[in-house]
């Protein structure tokens, strides 16, 4: 899954995903601000991606984390308030109750490569 595929998920706001990446799950945009808001407040890490031509923020934590009972699957999904979650290829997506979990976030829509370079 590229990178630009994980932003537009992240702008899903009935979707919250973990994407695992090696040893670490990490979120994106607004999944990201989801976690920190409501989960755990880790660092946010924000850079700009050329390939996208856009900014894009991050967290990332060890899997290892999910097994602890702090930060378990079923905790996050209490935390969220989803309905329930699945796994897909080692990553894991949470289905929100509540449309409004995910605001929109201050940098709006994200733009398009071709929309920049007009």
């Amino acid at each position: 899954m590229t990178i630009s595929e994980k932003l537009d998920n992240s702008a899903n706001h009935t979707r919250f995903t973990l994407y695992k990446e090696g040893v670490f799950y990490k979120c994106y945009n607004e999944d990201a601000m989801v976690f920190v808001k409501n989960i755990r407040e880790y660092k946010v890490s924000k850079k700009f991606v050329k390939s996208i031509a856009c900014d894009l923020n991050c967290v990332g934590f060890p899997v290892s984390e999910v097994e602890k009972v702090s930060l378990s699957l079923a905790n996050i999904l209490e935390k969220i308030a989803a309905k329930g979650f699945d796994e897909n290829e080692g990553n894991i997506v949470f289905l929100l109750n509540d449309m409004g979990t995910k605001k929109i976030m201050k940098y709006g829509k994200r733009p398009y490569k071709k929309d920049i370079l007009k």
